[in-house]
């Protein structure tokens, strides 16, 4: 993420979920993140501006010939490959993308 005030990135990956409601300081409204930037102090809250994607966490996918489910993958370089046994065949996700936008 990075600072709407003072353009500072975060260190690390931050996860935003979309059911969390977290409370804004001074406001009684909520947000699904809520963070403090540490150089500038000012807190920001979602969207603040997300600047990079990384597939982290369980995901799922299906086999297209096969429908075979494939749980709780994990990427690892942003690659994932396994062996789908109903098709006979090599499945992979590479090289993945990811682009925000604006609307």
């Amino acid at each position: 993420m990075k600072c709407n005030h003072c353009q500072e990135k975060t260190e690390s990956f931050v996860t935003v979920c979309a059911t969390d409601e977290v409370e804004i300081s001074g406001s009684r409204g909520t947000a699904n993140y809520v963070s403090k930037c540490k150089f500038c102090k000012r807190e920001g809250v979602c969207w603040l501006e997300p600047v990079e994607f990384s597939p982290r966490g369980d995901w799922k996918a299906l086999g297209l010939e096969s429908d075979t489910i494939f749980n709780e993958i994990e990427f690892i370089d942003n690659e994932w490959a396994d062996y789908d046994e109903k098709a006979s065949n090599e499945v992979s996700i590479m090289d993945i993308h990811s682009r925000f936008s604006k609307y």
